[in-house]
């Protein structure tokens, strides 16, 4: 089994999920054992911890090309912390001091797309209903049609 498998397992475990629930929602036949799952969820909180480093090596890199300086890592972070360096992404996000917003339900973000979303499916379903309706009374004339045709033969 996959470890990014296993530390969902362990984060839905964590959730109050039991192995039978897991078992269902997955279909699993048997949960690896505690250890093994808490393994791999260290192991895929390291990748993140990775891919988010790399990801700052990349920024600071492209940050002294356009602006021609020559931070250091450290340095930069901090100026980024202290809001003397303006950077394009959300650095308090990053390091997880502030959750994205649009996976807290509570956020006026969240709230926007939903709103935007519920439209969007709104919108979708009168097409539907529309297309649907349309079909049903192409339907009909059909079966009428044909119900004359089956007359005329007979």
């Amino acid at each position: 089994m996959e470890n990014s498998k296993k530390s969902g397992i362990a984060k839905l475990k964590k959730l109050g999920l039991t192995d039978e629930e897991i078992n269902a929602m997955l279909g699993i036949e048997e949960i690896p054992p505690e250890e093994e799952l808490a393994r791999a969820e260290e192991q895929s909180e390291l990748q993140t911890k990775a891919w988010k480093q790399d990801f700052l090596i990349e920024q600071l890199k492209h940050y002294n090309l356009d602006h021609k300086t020559n931070y250091k890592l450290e340095e930069w972070v901090v100026g980024i912390q202290d809001e003397t360096i303006a950077v394009h992404f959300d650095w308090k996000e990053l390091a997880g001091i502030r959750p994205y917003p649009l996976n807290d339900a509570t956020s006026p973000e969240f709230k926007a797309a939903a709103a935007k979303e519920k439209i969007r499916a709104d919108i979708l379903k009168k097409e539907y209903e529309e297309k649907k309706k349309e079909h049903e009374e192409k339907r009909k004339e059909f079966d009428e049609w044909k119900a004359l045709q089956e007359k005329k033969e007979a």
